[in-house]
Protein backbone atom coordinates (compact mmCIF):
# COMPACT_ATOMS: atom_id res chain seq x y z
CA UNK A 1 0.00 0.00 0.00
CA UNK A 2 1.43 3.20 -1.08
CA UNK A 3 1.80 5.79 1.59
CA UNK A 4 1.23 9.43 0.68
CA UNK A 5 3.41 11.94 2.39
CA UNK A 6 1.79 13.95 5.15
CA UNK A 7 1.79 17.65 4.40
CA UNK A 8 2.41 19.65 7.46
CA UNK A 9 1.81 23.31 8.05
CA UNK A 10 5.52 23.85 8.21
CA UNK A 11 5.95 22.35 4.76
CA UNK A 12 3.45 24.67 3.19
CA UNK A 13 4.96 27.60 1.45
CA UNK A 14 3.89 31.08 2.41
CA UNK A 15 2.53 31.66 -1.05
CA UNK A 16 0.29 28.60 -0.80
CA UNK A 17 -1.18 29.70 2.48
CA UNK A 18 -2.06 33.22 1.21
CA UNK A 19 -2.02 36.58 2.80
CA UNK A 20 -4.45 35.60 5.55
CA UNK A 21 -1.89 33.30 7.06
CA UNK A 22 0.89 35.85 7.11
CA UNK A 23 1.60 37.76 10.31
CA UNK A 24 0.18 41.28 10.16
CA UNK A 25 2.62 44.15 10.29
CA UNK A 26 2.95 45.91 13.60
CA UNK A 27 1.41 49.11 12.29
CA UNK A 28 -1.73 47.24 11.22
CA UNK A 29 -2.16 45.77 14.69
CA UNK A 30 -1.67 49.18 16.22
CA UNK A 31 -4.07 50.92 13.85
CA UNK A 32 -6.84 48.45 14.46
CA UNK A 33 -6.39 48.68 18.20
CA UNK A 34 -6.42 52.50 18.03
CA UNK A 35 -9.67 52.55 16.10
CA UNK A 36 -11.37 50.35 18.62
CA UNK A 37 -9.95 52.43 21.47
CA UNK A 38 -11.13 55.72 19.92
CA UNK A 39 -14.54 54.28 19.27
CA UNK A 40 -14.80 53.16 22.86
CA UNK A 41 -13.63 56.56 24.08
CA UNK A 42 -16.13 58.33 21.85
CA UNK A 43 -18.93 56.14 23.13
CA UNK A 44 -17.83 56.73 26.70
CA UNK A 45 -17.51 60.50 26.13
CA UNK A 46 -20.88 60.68 24.41
CA UNK A 47 -22.48 58.72 27.21
CA UNK A 48 -20.84 60.96 29.79
CA UNK A 49 -21.98 64.10 27.99
CA UNK A 50 -25.45 62.70 27.59
CA UNK A 51 -25.55 61.86 31.27
CA UNK A 52 -24.31 65.31 32.24
CA UNK A 53 -26.92 66.99 30.05
CA UNK A 54 -29.60 64.74 31.42
CA UNK A 55 -28.55 65.56 34.97
CA UNK A 56 -28.36 69.26 34.18
CA UNK A 57 -31.77 69.24 32.54
CA UNK A 58 -33.19 67.27 35.44
CA UNK A 59 -31.63 69.75 37.88
CA UNK A 60 -33.00 72.72 35.95
CA UNK A 61 -36.42 71.08 35.81
CA UNK A 62 -36.40 70.44 39.55
CA UNK A 63 -35.13 73.98 40.23
CA UNK A 64 -37.83 75.46 38.01
CA UNK A 65 -40.50 73.41 39.75
CA UNK A 66 -39.13 74.38 43.15
CA UNK A 67 -38.99 78.05 42.22
CA UNK A 68 -42.52 77.87 40.85
CA UNK A 69 -43.75 76.34 44.09
CA UNK A 70 -41.90 78.90 46.21
CA UNK A 71 -43.11 81.80 44.05
CA UNK A 72 -46.67 80.55 44.13
CA UNK A 73 -46.79 80.96 47.93
CA UNK A 74 -46.53 84.79 48.00
CA UNK A 75 -48.50 85.14 44.76
CA UNK A 76 -51.41 83.16 46.19
CA UNK A 77 -51.25 85.36 49.30
CA UNK A 78 -51.34 88.46 47.11
CA UNK A 79 -54.30 87.13 45.15
CA UNK A 80 -56.29 86.22 48.26
CA UNK A 81 -55.37 89.13 50.54
CA UNK A 82 -55.53 92.03 48.10
CA UNK A 83 -58.98 93.05 49.34
CA UNK A 84 -57.61 93.93 52.80
CA UNK A 85 -56.04 97.09 51.38
CA UNK A 86 -58.35 100.06 51.07
CA UNK A 87 -58.21 103.83 51.02
CA UNK A 88 -61.40 105.56 52.05
CA UNK A 89 -60.58 109.25 52.01
CA UNK A 90 -64.15 110.49 52.07
CA UNK A 91 -64.58 110.71 55.86
CA UNK A 92 -61.27 112.51 56.30
CA UNK A 93 -62.11 114.88 53.48
CA UNK A 94 -65.57 115.52 54.99
CA UNK A 95 -63.98 116.49 58.32
CA UNK A 96 -61.61 118.84 56.54
CA UNK A 97 -64.48 120.36 54.55
CA UNK A 98 -66.26 121.17 57.81
CA UNK A 99 -63.71 123.84 58.70
CA UNK A 100 -62.91 125.07 55.22
CA UNK A 101 -65.27 128.03 55.65
CA UNK A 102 -63.10 129.25 58.53
CA UNK A 103 -60.27 130.12 56.16
CA UNK A 104 -61.62 133.69 56.14
CA UNK A 105 -60.41 133.94 59.75
CA UNK A 106 -56.82 133.05 58.97
CA UNK A 107 -54.21 135.63 59.76
CA UNK A 108 -52.99 137.59 56.72
CA UNK A 109 -50.17 135.72 54.96
CA UNK A 110 -46.81 137.46 54.79
CA UNK A 111 -43.57 136.90 52.91
CA UNK A 112 -41.44 137.34 56.02
CA UNK A 113 -40.29 133.72 55.82
CA UNK A 114 -39.27 131.77 52.75
CA UNK A 115 -40.90 128.32 52.43
CA UNK A 116 -37.66 126.67 53.56
CA UNK A 117 -37.18 129.04 56.52
CA UNK A 118 -40.78 128.49 57.58
CA UNK A 119 -40.20 124.75 57.33
CA UNK A 120 -37.10 124.98 59.50
CA UNK A 121 -39.07 126.93 62.11
CA UNK A 122 -41.80 124.31 62.02
CA UNK A 123 -39.22 121.53 62.25
CA UNK A 124 -38.00 123.11 65.49
CA UNK A 125 -41.50 122.90 67.00
CA UNK A 126 -42.01 119.22 66.13
CA UNK A 127 -40.80 116.27 68.13
CA UNK A 128 -39.41 113.96 65.43
CA UNK A 129 -38.51 110.36 66.31
CA UNK A 130 -35.08 109.22 65.21
CA UNK A 131 -35.02 107.14 62.05
CA UNK A 132 -31.72 106.08 60.49
CA UNK A 133 -33.45 105.35 57.20
CA UNK A 134 -34.66 108.97 57.03
CA UNK A 135 -31.99 111.19 58.61
CA UNK A 136 -33.24 114.66 59.48
CA UNK A 137 -31.54 118.02 59.55
CA UNK A 138 -30.52 119.30 62.97
CA UNK A 139 -33.35 121.40 64.34
CA UNK A 140 -32.89 124.70 66.13
CA UNK A 141 -33.26 124.47 69.90
CA UNK A 142 -36.99 124.46 70.65
CA UNK A 143 -38.44 127.65 72.04
CA UNK A 144 -39.50 127.41 75.65
CA UNK A 145 -43.06 126.35 76.41
CA UNK A 146 -43.79 128.13 79.64
CA UNK A 147 -46.62 125.82 80.64
CA UNK A 148 -44.34 122.81 80.93
CA UNK A 149 -43.03 124.18 84.23
CA UNK A 150 -46.48 124.86 85.63
CA UNK A 151 -48.86 122.69 87.60
CA UNK A 152 -52.59 123.12 87.92
CA UNK A 153 -53.79 122.55 91.46
CA UNK A 154 -57.27 121.30 92.28
CA UNK A 155 -58.49 124.73 93.37
CA UNK A 156 -57.54 126.45 90.08
CA UNK A 157 -60.13 127.02 87.32
CA UNK A 158 -62.71 124.83 89.01
CA UNK A 159 -64.98 123.07 86.56
CA UNK A 160 -62.74 123.58 83.54
CA UNK A 161 -61.69 120.35 81.82
CA UNK A 162 -57.96 119.66 81.92
CA UNK A 163 -55.68 117.87 79.51
CA UNK A 164 -53.14 117.02 82.18
CA UNK A 165 -51.61 118.74 85.17
CA UNK A 166 -50.09 121.40 82.89
CA UNK A 167 -52.90 122.48 80.55
CA UNK A 168 -56.63 122.98 80.42
CA UNK A 169 -58.52 121.36 77.55
CA UNK A 170 -61.67 123.43 77.19
CA UNK A 171 -62.67 126.82 75.84
CA UNK A 172 -64.49 127.28 79.14
CA UNK A 173 -61.21 128.77 80.35
CA UNK A 174 -62.26 131.92 78.44
CA UNK A 175 -65.46 132.23 80.48
CA UNK A 176 -63.55 131.54 83.67
CA UNK A 177 -61.19 134.41 82.80
CA UNK A 178 -64.11 136.84 82.88
CA UNK A 179 -64.52 136.18 86.57
CA UNK A 180 -62.27 137.28 89.37
CA UNK A 181 -59.14 135.17 89.27
CA UNK A 182 -56.89 134.18 92.12
CA UNK A 183 -53.28 135.37 91.97
CA UNK A 184 -52.19 131.81 91.16
CA UNK A 185 -54.68 131.55 88.29
CA UNK A 186 -53.69 134.89 86.82
CA UNK A 187 -50.00 134.05 87.10
CA UNK A 188 -50.64 130.75 85.36
CA UNK A 189 -52.39 132.46 82.42
CA UNK A 190 -49.69 135.12 82.18
CA UNK A 191 -46.89 132.54 82.07
CA UNK A 192 -48.64 130.63 79.29
CA UNK A 193 -49.41 133.78 77.29
CA UNK A 194 -45.84 135.06 77.45
CA UNK A 195 -44.12 131.78 76.55
CA UNK A 196 -41.39 132.30 73.90
CA UNK A 197 -42.96 129.60 71.70
CA UNK A 198 -45.72 131.97 70.55
CA UNK A 199 -43.35 134.09 68.50
CA UNK A 200 -42.56 131.03 66.35
CA UNK A 201 -46.19 129.91 66.19
CA UNK A 202 -47.36 133.33 64.98
CA UNK A 203 -44.67 133.46 62.29
CA UNK A 204 -45.46 129.96 61.04
CA UNK A 205 -49.18 130.74 61.07
CA UNK A 206 -48.59 133.71 58.75
CA UNK A 207 -46.35 131.87 56.27
CA UNK A 208 -47.63 131.71 52.69
CA UNK A 209 -46.24 128.23 52.11
CA UNK A 210 -43.90 125.80 53.84
CA UNK A 211 -41.30 123.40 52.48
CA UNK A 212 -41.70 120.76 55.15
CA UNK A 213 -39.87 117.93 53.36
CA UNK A 214 -36.85 120.04 52.44
CA UNK A 215 -36.53 121.49 55.93
CA UNK A 216 -37.00 118.19 57.72
CA UNK A 217 -35.13 115.52 55.74
CA UNK A 218 -31.62 115.14 54.39
CA UNK A 219 -31.94 114.78 50.61
CA UNK A 220 -31.61 112.83 48.40
CA UNK A 221 -33.44 110.04 50.15
CA UNK A 222 -31.42 106.90 50.78
CA UNK A 223 -31.72 104.08 48.25
CA UNK A 224 -33.12 101.75 50.92
CA UNK A 225 -35.59 104.30 52.30
CA UNK A 226 -39.24 103.27 52.03
CA UNK A 227 -42.11 105.72 52.66
CA UNK A 228 -43.83 102.91 54.55
CA UNK A 229 -41.17 103.25 57.24
CA UNK A 230 -41.12 107.06 57.32
CA UNK A 231 -41.84 108.17 60.88
CA UNK A 232 -44.55 110.72 61.56
CA UNK A 233 -43.78 113.54 64.01
CA UNK A 234 -45.18 113.13 67.50
CA UNK A 235 -48.08 115.54 67.28
CA UNK A 236 -48.84 115.53 70.99
CA UNK A 237 -46.63 118.61 71.24
CA UNK A 238 -48.60 120.24 68.41
CA UNK A 239 -51.91 119.64 70.18
CA UNK A 240 -50.38 121.13 73.31
CA UNK A 241 -49.86 124.36 71.40
CA UNK A 242 -53.55 124.40 70.45
CA UNK A 243 -54.72 123.84 74.04
CA UNK A 244 -52.23 126.37 75.37
CA UNK A 245 -53.65 128.84 72.86
CA UNK A 246 -56.92 128.75 74.77
CA UNK A 247 -55.15 129.83 77.95
CA UNK A 248 -53.18 132.46 76.05
CA UNK A 249 -56.44 133.96 74.80
CA UNK A 250 -57.94 133.67 78.29
CA UNK A 251 -55.14 135.84 79.69
CA UNK A 252 -56.04 138.62 77.26
CA UNK A 253 -59.70 138.25 78.22
CA UNK A 254 -58.70 138.65 81.86
CA UNK A 255 -56.79 141.79 80.88
CA UNK A 256 -59.83 143.21 79.08
CA UNK A 257 -58.25 142.80 75.63
CA UNK A 258 -60.72 140.82 73.50
CA UNK A 259 -59.01 141.83 70.23
CA UNK A 260 -55.72 140.30 71.38
CA UNK A 261 -57.61 137.24 72.56
CA UNK A 262 -59.13 136.90 69.08
CA UNK A 263 -55.72 137.27 67.45
CA UNK A 264 -54.28 134.55 69.67
CA UNK A 265 -57.04 132.14 68.67
CA UNK A 266 -56.85 133.03 64.99
CA UNK A 267 -53.12 132.32 65.16
CA UNK A 268 -53.83 128.80 66.38
CA UNK A 269 -56.50 128.40 63.69
CA UNK A 270 -54.01 129.51 61.02
CA UNK A 271 -51.38 127.18 62.46
CA UNK A 272 -53.81 124.29 61.99
CA UNK A 273 -54.45 125.23 58.37
CA UNK A 274 -50.71 125.45 57.73
CA UNK A 275 -50.27 121.88 58.94
CA UNK A 276 -53.27 120.73 56.91
CA UNK A 277 -52.18 122.46 53.70
CA UNK A 278 -48.45 121.75 53.80
CA UNK A 279 -48.23 118.26 55.26
CA UNK A 280 -47.60 115.15 53.22
CA UNK A 281 -49.81 112.56 54.94
CA UNK A 282 -53.44 112.12 55.90
CA UNK A 283 -52.36 112.04 59.55
CA UNK A 284 -50.97 115.55 59.21
CA UNK A 285 -54.22 116.64 57.57
CA UNK A 286 -56.19 115.26 60.51
CA UNK A 287 -53.87 116.87 63.06
CA UNK A 288 -54.26 120.19 61.29
CA UNK A 289 -58.01 119.66 61.41
CA UNK A 290 -57.87 118.97 65.17
CA UNK A 291 -55.76 122.07 65.88
CA UNK A 292 -58.07 124.27 63.81
CA UNK A 293 -61.06 122.68 65.55
CA UNK A 294 -59.72 123.58 69.01
CA UNK A 295 -59.23 127.16 67.86
CA UNK A 296 -62.73 127.17 66.36
CA UNK A 297 -64.21 126.21 69.72
CA UNK A 298 -62.30 129.01 71.40
CA UNK A 299 -63.38 131.58 68.81
CA UNK A 300 -67.02 130.55 69.09
CA UNK A 301 -66.90 130.99 72.86
CA UNK A 302 -65.18 134.35 72.53
CA UNK A 303 -67.60 135.65 69.89
CA UNK A 304 -70.56 134.50 71.97
CA UNK A 305 -69.14 136.25 75.04
CA UNK A 306 -68.53 139.50 73.15
CA UNK A 307 -71.85 139.52 71.26
CA UNK A 308 -70.33 138.98 67.82
CA UNK A 309 -73.28 137.18 66.25
CA UNK A 310 -71.74 136.80 62.79
CA UNK A 311 -68.55 135.36 64.23
CA UNK A 312 -70.51 133.05 66.55
CA UNK A 313 -72.57 131.77 63.62
CA UNK A 314 -69.47 131.19 61.50
CA UNK A 315 -67.72 129.22 64.21
CA UNK A 316 -70.78 127.37 65.51
CA UNK A 317 -70.32 123.65 66.24
CA UNK A 318 -70.87 121.58 63.12
CA UNK A 319 -72.57 118.30 62.60
CA UNK A 320 -70.25 115.35 62.48
CA UNK A 321 -69.29 113.97 59.10
CA UNK A 322 -72.05 111.85 57.64
CA UNK A 323 -71.89 108.22 58.60
CA UNK A 324 -72.67 107.45 54.96
CA UNK A 325 -69.14 108.46 54.06
CA UNK A 326 -67.85 105.41 55.91
CA UNK A 327 -69.67 103.13 53.49
CA UNK A 328 -68.03 104.50 50.35
CA UNK A 329 -66.24 101.93 48.24
CA UNK A 330 -62.61 102.37 49.22
CA UNK A 331 -61.07 99.68 47.04
CA UNK A 332 -57.58 100.55 45.92
CA UNK A 333 -58.16 100.48 42.18
CA UNK A 334 -55.61 102.37 40.16
CA UNK A 335 -58.37 104.28 38.42
CA UNK A 336 -59.96 105.53 41.66
CA UNK A 337 -56.69 106.46 43.29
CA UNK A 338 -55.40 108.25 40.20
CA UNK A 339 -58.60 110.31 40.22
CA UNK A 340 -58.05 111.25 43.89
CA UNK A 341 -54.50 112.38 43.21
CA UNK A 342 -55.73 114.65 40.39
CA UNK A 343 -58.77 116.14 42.16
CA UNK A 344 -58.08 119.86 42.78
CA UNK A 345 -61.03 120.10 45.18
CA UNK A 346 -59.24 117.86 47.68
CA UNK A 347 -56.60 118.87 50.19
CA UNK A 348 -52.97 118.50 49.07
CA UNK A 349 -52.38 116.08 51.91
CA UNK A 350 -55.27 113.88 50.78
CA UNK A 351 -54.04 113.94 47.19
CA UNK A 352 -50.53 112.97 48.31
CA UNK A 353 -52.00 110.20 50.46
CA UNK A 354 -53.85 109.04 47.37
CA UNK A 355 -50.53 108.85 45.54
CA UNK A 356 -49.05 106.83 48.40
CA UNK A 357 -51.92 104.36 48.09
CA UNK A 358 -51.68 104.41 44.28
CA UNK A 359 -48.06 103.27 44.45
CA UNK A 360 -49.15 100.14 46.32
CA UNK A 361 -52.28 99.54 44.25
CA UNK A 362 -50.15 97.31 42.02
CA UNK A 363 -49.90 95.00 45.04
CA UNK A 364 -53.62 94.26 44.80
CA UNK A 365 -53.15 91.92 41.84
CA UNK A 366 -50.71 89.22 40.83
CA UNK A 367 -50.18 90.98 37.51
CA UNK A 368 -49.25 94.21 39.24
CA UNK A 369 -46.90 92.48 41.68
CA UNK A 370 -45.05 90.80 38.81
CA UNK A 371 -45.11 93.44 36.08
CA UNK A 372 -45.54 96.67 38.06
CA UNK A 373 -47.93 99.63 37.82
CA UNK A 374 -50.20 100.32 34.88
CA UNK A 375 -49.82 103.15 32.40
CA UNK A 376 -52.68 104.95 34.19
CA UNK A 377 -50.77 104.87 37.46
CA UNK A 378 -47.56 106.13 35.91
CA UNK A 379 -49.42 108.95 34.17
CA UNK A 380 -50.92 110.04 37.53
CA UNK A 381 -47.43 110.40 38.99
CA UNK A 382 -46.34 112.46 35.98
CA UNK A 383 -49.32 114.76 36.59
CA UNK A 384 -48.54 114.97 40.32
CA UNK A 385 -45.03 116.21 39.62
CA UNK A 386 -46.59 119.11 37.75
CA UNK A 387 -49.59 119.91 39.97
CA UNK A 388 -48.54 118.91 43.49
CA UNK A 389 -44.79 119.35 43.71
CA UNK A 390 -43.89 122.95 44.57
CA UNK A 391 -40.23 122.43 45.49
CA UNK A 392 -37.43 119.99 44.53
CA UNK A 393 -37.92 118.29 47.88
CA UNK A 394 -41.54 117.51 47.04
CA UNK A 395 -40.48 116.16 43.64
CA UNK A 396 -38.10 113.83 45.48
CA UNK A 397 -40.91 112.80 47.82
CA UNK A 398 -43.28 111.97 44.94
CA UNK A 399 -40.52 109.93 43.27
CA UNK A 400 -40.03 108.11 46.57
CA UNK A 401 -43.74 107.28 46.72
CA UNK A 402 -43.77 105.96 43.16
CA UNK A 403 -40.75 103.74 43.75
CA UNK A 404 -42.06 102.40 47.07
CA UNK A 405 -43.01 98.87 45.85
CA UNK A 406 -39.46 98.42 44.51
CA UNK A 407 -37.89 99.16 47.88
CA UNK A 408 -37.59 96.13 50.20
CA UNK A 409 -38.96 96.67 53.67
CA UNK A 410 -36.33 94.63 55.44
CA UNK A 411 -36.92 92.25 58.30
CA UNK A 412 -39.98 92.42 60.49
CA UNK A 413 -41.07 90.57 63.57
CA UNK A 414 -42.45 87.15 62.60
CA UNK A 415 -45.19 85.81 64.81
CA UNK A 416 -45.91 82.33 63.39
CA UNK A 417 -44.44 79.54 61.27
CA UNK A 418 -46.95 80.27 58.52
CA UNK A 419 -45.79 83.87 58.44
CA UNK A 420 -42.18 82.72 58.39
CA UNK A 421 -42.93 80.47 55.41
CA UNK A 422 -44.79 83.21 53.56
CA UNK A 423 -42.21 85.95 54.06
CA UNK A 424 -39.31 83.60 53.47
CA UNK A 425 -40.78 82.38 50.20
CA UNK A 426 -41.41 85.97 49.12
CA UNK A 427 -37.80 86.88 49.88
CA UNK A 428 -36.44 83.93 47.88
CA UNK A 429 -38.74 84.59 44.93
CA UNK A 430 -37.85 88.28 44.87
CA UNK A 431 -34.13 87.53 44.97
CA UNK A 432 -34.14 84.83 42.28
CA UNK A 433 -36.47 86.69 39.96
CA UNK A 434 -34.83 90.05 40.72
CA UNK A 435 -38.29 91.46 41.46
CA UNK A 436 -38.43 93.24 44.85
CA UNK A 437 -42.15 93.98 44.38
CA UNK A 438 -43.05 90.41 45.30
CA UNK A 439 -41.40 90.72 48.70
CA UNK A 440 -42.60 94.27 49.37
CA UNK A 441 -46.19 93.58 48.33
CA UNK A 442 -46.27 90.41 50.43
CA UNK A 443 -45.00 92.25 53.51
CA UNK A 444 -47.43 95.13 53.05
CA UNK A 445 -50.41 92.82 52.59
CA UNK A 446 -49.29 90.71 55.54
CA UNK A 447 -49.18 93.83 57.71
CA UNK A 448 -52.76 94.71 56.68
CA UNK A 449 -54.01 91.13 57.12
Amino acid sequence: MEHKPVITADALSPDWMGAAARPLPDRVHQSSSGVRSNEDNDRTSTAAKSGAWTSALRWMRDAAIGLAIITSIPLVAIATRADVMSFNHTETNARIAQIDKLRVLRLPATSELSPLAAGQLWHATDVMPRNGMFPTHPAAPPAERGWEKLSLTEDMFTGVRRQDRHLVQSADILRAAQKELSPAELEYLRTVAEAPIWSNVDRIASARAIDVIGARYVLPFRDDASPVLMHIPRFAATKEIAYAGLSRAAYHVAQGEPERAEHALRSVLSYGFVILDNGSTAIEALIGRVVAGIAMEGLHTLYTMTGNEAGAALTAPMETASAATRNVDGRMTEENLAAISRDPSLSRTIRLEGLRALAFSSCTSVRGAIFGPSAESQAAFVDARKSLARYPSELAFIDLLQDAPNRPLGNSEIESKAEWLLLGAASVASTVLNNPRIQTCTRVLNAYH
